[in-house]
């Protein structure tokens, strides 16, 4: 796996913690069992938890952002038809 796969490998395996059983149960230690990679490699990969976290963060409100907008675009379509 190439680093650029491993990153995305611990993003989604981390988003999949948070959203499963919440921020408190998220840790390094869990993200490297449940993704099969090493606790050295995720550190390396992502730096630290608080960096992590912020990501997830930035992730959810950019999808959220971009679901507004489509909404926002589909309700100005069926409004002027």
């Amino acid at each position: 796996m190439t680093r650029d796969e491993k990153k995305v490998h611990i993003l989604k395996t981390a988003k999949g913690i948070a959203h499963s059983e919440g921020l408190s149960k998220l840790t390094i230690r869990r993200i490297a069992k449940d993704a099969n990679i090493s606790i050295g490699s995720v550190y390396n990969i992502v730096g630290t938890k608080d960096e992590l976290i912020l990501y997830l963060i930035e992730d959810y409100w950019e999808n959220s952002l971009q679901k507004v907008i489509v909404q926002t675009e589909n309700s100005s379509e069926n409004f002027f038809r």
